[in-house]
């Protein structure tokens, strides 16, 4: 990987954006000055891809590589309109276009603090990291990757940031109603979100991939087959929030004696962890 200003750099970049309250593609690209005409913008992701093929030093190149940190010999380099080299181009112009593509998927403005270009042999995957410039999640940091300039494909973290919450919230929600069946005190529960980047084709919380785990005593004086019975229960609660999810139940062999079941208490005894359902509402790769 190669990076315009050396990875000691990524602090410098100042921060961050608005947090679309929609989360479909953009259908409109809200283009900046320097990019020219606006009517020449592209409109999709899809059409979207760093320009590798011009020369020219425009005022978004000089203002990017001073946005990324790069040294005083490229800033001058670029000032007499020049280009250093290859790589310091490709630095430029995917940061540009990564702040262009966050722009178009989410509506919104990113600033790009950081660029590692690939330089294998073997095609891999280009990262830019960027901040949001306003909005609710102002100063929190984005990925993005993308690889193949000439046909890209994209996919950022930025939709966890923005629909995690209310997808970890959706997920509680709907096994609440059916563990409060159960004695209180004798279970505990987590929901985790898989971080795993996604592309353009997730357009909400049904673009997101996590689970719910279940940990329940044997104080709750429940059968593994009642245990199953639950569990297929929640499972059918879960896949009437048309999310994608992943719901684990474990029973605890050992008895709390009379104290409140918790996750420290579980982790402590987890040698005594049996596990009852593992199961995905659907298939983790696509609804």
């Amino acid at each position: 990987m190669s990076t315009l200003a050396g990875r000691g750099r990524m602090g410098r970049a100042a921060a961050a954006c608005l947090v679309a309250a929609a989360c479909a593609a953009g259908t409109t690209a809200c283009s900046s000055p320097e990019q020219g005409n606006p009517a020449e913008q592209p409109t999709r992701v899809a059409d979207l891809r760093p320009d590798l093929s011009s020369d020219e030093v425009t005022d978004r190149d000089l203002a990017m590589a001073e946005q990324l940190g790069a040294p005083d010999d490229i800033i001058s380099s670029l000032k007499e309109g020049t280009w250093p080299s290859s790589i310091s181009r490709k630095n430029v112009r995917y940061a540009e276009a990564a702040e262009d593509y966050l722009r178009l998927r989410y509506g919104t403005s990113f600033a790009a603090y950081d660029c590692l270009i690939s330089t294998w042999i073997i095609q891999d995957y280009n990262i830019i990291n960027l901040r949001a410039t306003e909005g609710e999640h102002e100063g929190e940091s984005c990925r993005v990757e993308i690889w193949d300039a000439d046909d890209p494909r994209w996919r950022d973290d930025w939709l966890q940031i923005l629909r995690g919450p209310d997808w970890e919230k959706r997920v509680a929600e709907a096994a609440r109603p059916i563990l409060d069946e159960l004695p209180a005190g004798t279970w505990t529960s987590y929901t985790w979100l898989d971080p795993t980047l996604t592309t353009p084709d997730a357009k909400d919380m049904d673009g997101l991939y996590g689970g719910i785990v279940l940990e329940i005593s044997k104080d709750a004086g429940m059968s593994e087959a009642e245990l199953q019975e639950l569990h297929d229960r929640i499972v059918s609660a879960e896949r009437a929030t048309g999310l994608r999810v992943n719901i684990t139940t474990e029973l605890l062999n050992v008895s709390t004696s009379g104290q409140v079941l918790t996750h420290d208490f579980v982790i402590e005894n987890s040698d005594s962890l049996v596990k009852i359902g593992d199961t995905d509402t659907v298939d983790k790769e696509g609804a």
